[in-house]
């Protein structure tokens, strides 16, 4: 007999781990459950061209677990308290850095570049050429 769970995976069960992913919860918590297949078996199945559908609906809820964080860190911070503010902001910053990468163009930060000449000018440009000059031939 085989060890370990069975890896059975039914829409049902697709559709449980999207809706728990999409309220938040990680999946390593939620392949904990014993109805649930293991961890490595829904990364080998994400993996697998068969399931896009399965693919595109995770993806999709770990995009929108991002809202879900962004409501938890306002029942985070308003839960504050003098005593526990340090790990109330490590809970935050937390969060914060989860939705930045799951959602970059929403929550990531904007970094944009500027290049100015000095004193804020504009850049000057100038042409550099290379010219390669043949040595004179020496005379014996």
């Amino acid at each position: 007999m085989k060890a370990g769970r069975p890896s059975v995976f039914s829409p049902d069960i697709e559709d449980e781990i999207c809706a728990r992913i999409m309220e938040g919860e990680s999946l390593r918590s939620i392949c904990r459950d014993d109805h649930m297949p293991g961890q490595r078996t829904v990364f080998e199945r994400l993996d697998n061209d068969a399931h896009e559908d399965f693919r595109s609906r995770y993806v999709r809820a770990r995009k929108r677990a991002a809202e879900v964080f962004e409501d938890e860190i306002i029942d985070v911070a308003r839960a504050a308290t003098p005593e526990d503010a340090n790990a109330r902001r490590l809970q935050v910053d937390a969060l914060k850095w989860v939705m930045s990468k799951r959602a970059p163009k929403v929550y990531g930060d904007k970094i944009t570049q500027e290049h100015t000449g000095p004193d804020g000018g504009p850049v000057q440009v100038s042409e550099v050429r290379r010219v390669i000059v043949r040595p004179p031939d020496k005379e014996k």
